[in-house]
């Protein structure tokens, strides 16, 4: 969102049953560039905050802490150097790691939803796959 603070982003999660509301900020990070064959290595610190959601998701909250780390071999510019701006890089791959708690839901009716629900749905996610809004439904 335009109104966003520094290292802190919104995404929705988007389920059959409903959406997840995320608010994502940025901790602690290392990184490192090969200047010979342009290998970026690196690891960020990061927290998601569950803000609520829809449909099965209403009222959700919950918190999650982690680290993402990657490697990118980096494109040269015109003088040879590394570069952070030539996107993309020829080759990428991130890690994310994570864990905490989510807590959703209030009736018994929804108690069975949620129960049929988390049999046949996990919650792997693949960010190389979607930008801010992911559809795990692919």
């Amino acid at each position: 969102m335009p109104t966003d603070a520094a290292g802190v982003s919104q995404d929705d999660l988007v389920f059959p049953s409903g959406t997840i509301h995320l608010v994502s900020g940025l901790g602690s990070s290392t990184y490192s560039v090969n200047p010979h064959n342009c290998l970026f290595t690196g690891t960020q610190q990061i927290t998601w905050e569950t803000t609520g959601g829809t449909g099965q998701f209403t009222g959700a909250t919950g918190r999650f802490t982690g680290t993402v780390s990657g490697r990118a071999l980096l494109a040269r510019d015109p003088d040879g150097n590394c570069s952070f701006t030539l996107l993309p890089p020829s080759h990428e791959v991130d890690k994310f790691t994570e864990g905490g708690t989510l807590s959703f839901g209030t009736s018994s009716a929804w108690a069975q939803r949620r129960s049929k629900a988390l049999e046949s749905t996990r919650l792997d996610r693949n960010v190389g796959a979607c930008g801010r809004t992911c559809d795990w439904n692919r």
